[in-house]
């Protein structure tokens, strides 16, 4: 046994049994499992496999997800399946709950029937996912960024 702490929590584990490899920031590090599915994975909103990536997360890994019940905002969001067109998409509130910036998100495909109901209202969608129900992978278009001139 090779009783390791795991650089993310500290928390010891054995890491030929239990670590997972994963890349960050151009390094690899072998993570605990618990680390492993709440920072490094997601959970498919459609067919409910747990996918890895080589990169933290923030709320949305993927820059596709299904919305399960329709949002009361200002738009209405439909339950469905949706892209990110662009960036910032979501607004996080300091009290209550966040909301989607106006005409960052749009409505793509019907909600699959197979869509799994998880704990959450929105969900991101696998790769291969993607490629069955949209016919496609999308990924949002950087933006260039722009420079700020200086005032005075």
């Amino acid at each position: 046994m090779t009783m390791r702490p795991c650089p993310d929590c500290g928390e010891r584990f054995d890491r030929q049994a239990f670590g997972l490899s994963v890349t960050e920031r151009g390094r690899l590090k072998v993570v605990c499992s618990e680390c492993y599915d709440t920072h490094y994975s997601f959970l498919c909103g459609i067919c409910e496999e747990r996918v890895g990536q080589d990169r933290a997360h923030g709320s949305f890994p993927t820059d596709v997800f299904v919305m399960r019940e329709p949002v009361e905002s200002g738009d209405g969001y439909a339950p469905g399946i949706y892209l990110v067109v662009h960036k910032p998409f979501y607004n996080c509130a300091m009290l209550g709950p966040g909301s989607f910036s106006h005409a960052t998100i749009a409505r793509v495909a019907d909600l699959p029937k197979t869509s799994h109901p998880l704990d959450d209202v929105c969900d991101c969608v696998c790769e291969e996912c993607q490629t069955k129900y949209l016919g496609y992978i999308w990924t949002t278009p950087s933006l260039p960024r722009r420079r700020l001139r200086r005032a005075g």
